[in-house]
């Protein structure tokens, strides 16, 4: 416009002498994937600062060019922005379902990082995200996590009932339950192992949780190593299977538990989850022509004798001394553990004290899980006391209600308070009393029981040296949240009152005998 002597009306209009402004072909996008700008040159065709990064990077063409694109990221300042072009359909819908799924569960996924993950999936040119080598990306780095978290995600919603009873490895989580593994790949012979397929597939319908079906997968993973070991042909045919082979398995286990490798309560258990499957199986249908385990000999079975009495009275739980209790629960070991992990642990220990739950029940507790009933007292007056509602998964029982002391009532509103505050945007009918710490923006799921775990052995570990009724130190290693909650459970039933509260703190245990098989003490029913 200058040179032509032109103000900018007259170089849009034309004049005399120049006809009107035209437009001229542009050199179109920037080639680089994630880049929405116009290019700067044609050749290559890259946005001004691509194009800067471009010759300082040695100018890469041919193939080592499309590398090179692929792997830029978006130049534009806004962080907010996630560009998703060149990438087909698919991996568009996989990689928006892993973002959602991500955004529900409560893990961060910053645009930045989603970004940086969608530079790494372009760049690897697959047509889906369940073909996607992670090898390549730095384990344990933002763009690493939402990847194979995303994987994980697009291949479970994918998964069905039918594919999954045929894999050797089943994410329980097909099948409605919590997150883990079920593993039948162990199980080396074919018939051990699709009978344990099939009978499993039929009862994980009819368990509140698989930890059930676990045991009885290791028992079977242990009779599958005794069945190698002990026959010529490994036990790879059921139908030589003998009745010498499951006296051998008992005998293998006895030979464990004189080692001191399992637990005697563990071998009792085993031998009855044995007897209990091959009873379970046949009843199914699976001996017969055309099951797994067809041609298993009828008198392959377990005798009475295989099987060890229950617990008797002398048998003692993992209990610790109260002179150690009363060590765990002063003032200022209680102040140790609320300074290092927060009053949640503390209030978890002393709920944990109070009503000798399992620490699975505690953790999956709902914020609303006190309630008050009416209850005749030593006049015969009805009074108003504290039940704690809460479920115990173990033994299938749901909305049990614990009666409780006043005391234990005011650590629970305690807990409810400070969960109130934390989430108020929350409905306190969704919220948990125990949330997780991390992940879990609306504090409606539960603290994870290995996170209890830990924080339980840090703080028993840092405490000041704890003496025994001997006046000894005491090793702290036997001090487990298992221990620290049986010496509870325990007290309850030896307790002088012989409340119904006392006996149900045990009665779920399921005991055929007199004895808790648990922690061995003896139930004691109210009058």
């Amino acid at each position: 416009m200058g040179k032509r002597g032109q103000s900018k009306e007259q170089y849009v209009a034309g004049d005399e002498e120049f006809p009107p402004a035209t437009s001229r072909p542009s050199f179109g996008r920037c080639v680089v994937a994630s880049c929405t700008r116009f290019a700067w040159h044609a050749s290559p065709a890259l946005c001004e600062q691509h194009h800067r990064h471009w010759r300082s990077d040695g100018r890469p063409s041919g193939r080592a060019m499309q590398a090179w694109c692929a792997r830029q990221g978006t130049v534009d300042r806004d962080g907010r922005l996630v560009v998703l072009s060149r990438l087909s359909e698919r991996l568009r819908l996989e990689l928006l379902y892993g973002l959602q799924r991500a955004i529900d569960l409560g893990h961060k996924a910053r645009p930045l990082n989603v970004q940086s993950a969608v530079n790494g999936v372009r760049a690897q040119g697959v047509a889906s995200i369940l073909e996607l080598s992670l090898d390549k990306f730095k384990q344990g780095m933002p763009a690493w996590l939402f990847l194979s978290f995303a994987a994980d995600q697009v291949g479970l919603a994918l998964s069905d009932r039918e594919s999954e009873v045929k894999k050797d490895v089943w994410d329980q989580r097909v099948f409605g339950k919590i997150p883990g593994r079920m593993r039948f790949s162990p199980i080396s012979q074919a018939w051990l192992r699709e009978s344990a397929k099939a009978w499993a597939a039929e009862r994980i319908d009819t368990v509140r949780t698989p930890r059930v079906l676990q045991v009885t997968l290791r028992v079977l993973r242990a009779f599958s190593e005794s069945l190698r070991r002990n026959r010529p042909d490994g036990g790879v045919d059921p139908a030589l299977v003998q009745r010498a082979d499951l006296a051998a398995f008992v005998n293998d286990l006895a030979h464990l538990e004189a080692r001191g490798d399992l637990a005697r309560n563990t071998r009792r258990t085993w031998v009855a989850e044995l007897d209990r499957f091959l009873r379970e199986a046949r009843a199914m249908g699976l001996s017969r022509p055309g099951g797994p385990m067809h041609s298993f000999p009828e008198n392959a079975v377990l005798y009475p004798t295989d099987h060890l009495p229950s617990a008797s009275r002398e048998e003692q739980g993992r209990a610790l001394p109260q002179v150690v209790l009363d060590q765990l629960l002063h003032p200022a070991a209680l102040a140790a553990l609320e300074e290092l992990f927060g009053e949640d642990r503390r209030a978890m220990v002393e709920l944990e004290a109070s009503v000798g739950r399992r620490t699975g029940e505690l953790c999956t507790l709902h914020l609303e899980c006190l309630a008050f009933e009416e209850i005749p007292d030593e006049s015969g007056q009805l009074r108003s006391a504290p039940v704690l509602g809460h479920d115990m998964p173990k033994v299938g029982v749901v909305g049990y209600r614990l009666p409780i002391d006043e005391e234990t009532a005011v650590i629970i509103r305690a807990q409810q308070a400070r969960v109130i505050a934390r989430y108020p945007d929350t409905e306190p009918a969704d919220l948990v009393l125990f949330p997780a710490p991390v992940m879990n923006p609306r504090g409606t799921k539960g603290m994870n029981v290995s996170t209890f775990d830990l924080h339980f052995r840090t703080w028993v570990d840092r405490l000041d040296e704890l003496r025994g009724e001997d006046g000894e130190p005491y090793d702290r290693q036997s001090i487990t949240v298992y221990s620290f909650r049986h010496s509870f459970a325990q007290r309850h039933v030896v307790s002088d009152v012989a409340s119904d509260a006392s006996f149900d703190i045990v009665r779920d245990h399921r005991s055929p005998g007199p004895a808790c098989r648990l922690c061995g003490a003896v139930l004691i029913a109210a009058g």
